[in-house]
């Protein structure tokens, strides 16, 4: 897609990034799986566990790891967006009343 994209990672107990990074433009949104770790946001720490979700706005530094007594891995989906600001409520649908339904 031209303005989102989506990677799908995993770490084992202890493992970490092993680096920081931040992206100028870019908003990020991690979906946690499975396992347990933290991401590091800034100079904060975050707890995260299957079901968490943290938003990374632009500008800010991240890195993350596998708590190193999880049994599981560390499973997240990341997506990231980027191009131009979305709006509140999308004005480029099209809605069609008239159409018949598919089932």
């Amino acid at each position: 897609m031209q303005y989102i994209g989506m990677t799908v990672n995993s770490l084992v107990a202890g493992e970490e990034c092993g680096y920081w990074h931040k992206h100028s433009a870019t908003e990020e949104l991690y979906i946690f799986l499975a396992g347990k770790g933290q991401m590091g946001l800034n100079d904060d720490v975050v707890d995260v566990v299957a079901g968490s979700v943290v938003r990374v706005s632009p500008e800010t530094w991240i890195t993350w790891r596998c708590d190193p007594s999880e049994a599981k891995q560390l499973q997240w989906i990341c997506v990231r967006s980027g191009g131009t600001e979305l709006p509140e409520n999308p004005t480029d649908a099209a809605v069609d009343f008239d159409r018949a339904m598919p089932w």
